[in-house]
């Protein structure tokens, strides 16, 4: 698996975007500006394959997530998706400047995902950023193959996990506070599950809790797992 500085950009790839709207913004005004305009404009776009909307499931901000799969890391990077900025309608003009905090990441996808055999779609996404040195990236690679993703495949309503490495990110908003204190973790896992409680498992405890675990996670120089539920999920016919 490469991690090199250079991106693939015919890899599949993900846009990540953490959104708190804010006080300024309603949550239906919030909701049908993403829901009818901002997400659709993006999946009328060849190249995007899915998009999920989801909420927060703890009790951390920001409280919105949305994921973006591309079919190539190149799409994010070229027309028409870079040029819609120059066409935003004005109520985009006039929503975007009110938003506490926007965070958006564009990630390459390292590897094939590893999913389950039934058709079925994640209800719960578990997002886990992590960083370590450079030294031990290849040992932290190969544990997540091996290993861990192999062991969270046996948690009951596990339904696929998925690799990244960052490639590119920004945040803005209004609310300083909600700001990240330090630069964004270099590596992202992002895990599905049908069901809240698959996080308390006996298998995702065990997964969590082998001794290679407990070596990588002692390398961790910056580590941020999250946990949403779905609202909305939009897939390319």
């Amino acid at each position: 698996m490469s991690t090199t500085s250079e991106p693939n950009l015919s890899a599949p790839g993900l846009l990540l975007v953490l959104v708190e709207p804010g006080p300024a913004i309603p949550e239906a005004e919030f909701n049908d500006w993403a829901d009818n305009e901002h997400v659709p404009l993006r999946m009328a776009i060849p190249t995007f394959l899915s998009c999920t909307r989801w909420v927060a499931a703890d009790d951390r901000k920001p409280t919105q997530l949305a994921l973006y799969n591309v079919s190539a890391l190149s799409a994010l990077y070229e027309p028409p998706y870079t040029t819609l900025g120059q066409t935003r309608s004005e109520r985009e003009k006039a929503l975007a400047p009110r938003i506490a905090l926007f965070d958006r990441r564009i990630y390459e996808q390292l590897g094939v995902p590893l999913q389950s055999t039934e058709k079925r779609q994640g209800r719960f996404v578990r997002a886990v950023a992590m960083d370590v040195p450079p030294e031990h990236q290849e040992e932290v690679n190969k544990w997540y193959e091996e290993e861990h993703a192999p062991m969270l495949a046996k948690v009951p309503s596990w339904v696929r996990s998925t690799h990244y490495v960052l490639r590119e990110g920004g945040v803005s908003g209004t609310d300083e506070s909600l700001k990240p204190a330090r630069a964004t973790p270099k590596y992202l896992a992002v895990h599905e599950y049908m069901d809240a409680g698959a996080v308390g498992t006996e298998e995702y405890r065990a997964a969590v809790s082998t001794p290679w675990t407990k070596r990588v996670a002692g390398y961790a120089e910056a580590f941020d797992g999250r946990s949403f539920e779905l609202l909305r999920r939009w897939e390319r016919e």
